[in-house]
């Protein structure tokens, strides 16, 4: 990435912000998870990211959390499943039948999201509280 192409900013400085996640590299995907809009067409907002840390793969969710009744529809309709979860940042871990039973929907600070399919009609049960944020605890313990 040039200079020209990020607004004249020098190289070195992209390369700190790429490096600090604060920008995504041309390819527009990170290890971090990132609220865009899908670009295969139907513009709805989903979460990109790589699903593992080593050899992992691109993948986009419905930023909606799932009920552990929706995460059975939605594998049932074919789709993956997904964690986001994380501290720092958020990240996007695929499920697997050993992932379901060990951290299932509901677990502290991890929500479950469907694979994104553009253009579905489908609908899956979603939970009624709002979406995982990235804000730090307090620190005074709630007891």
């Amino acid at each position: 990435m040039n200079a020209a192409a990020t607004g004249a900013m020098p190289d070195w400085l992209v390369e700190r912000l790429i490096d600090n996640g604060f920008l995504d590299r041309p390819t527009g995907v990170t290890r971090r998870a990132r609220a865009v809009a899908c670009d295969r067409g139907c513009g709805q907002p989903v979460m990109r990211g790589f699903d593992e840390d080593f050899g992992g793969c691109v993948v986009e969710c419905d930023p909606r959390p799932l009920t552990q009744a929706g995460e059975i529809e939605a594998i049932i309709a074919g789709r993956r499943t997904y964690e986001l979860s994380g501290i720092h940042y958020l990240t996007l871990w695929s499920r697997n039948k050993w992932r379901i039973k060990a951290r299932p929907v509901g677990t502290p600070r991890m929500e479950v999201l469907a694979q994104h399919k553009c253009n579905s009609t489908e609908q899956f049960e979603w939970c009624d509280r709002p979406p995982l944020s990235n804000q730090p605890l307090p620190d005074e313990p709630p007891f």
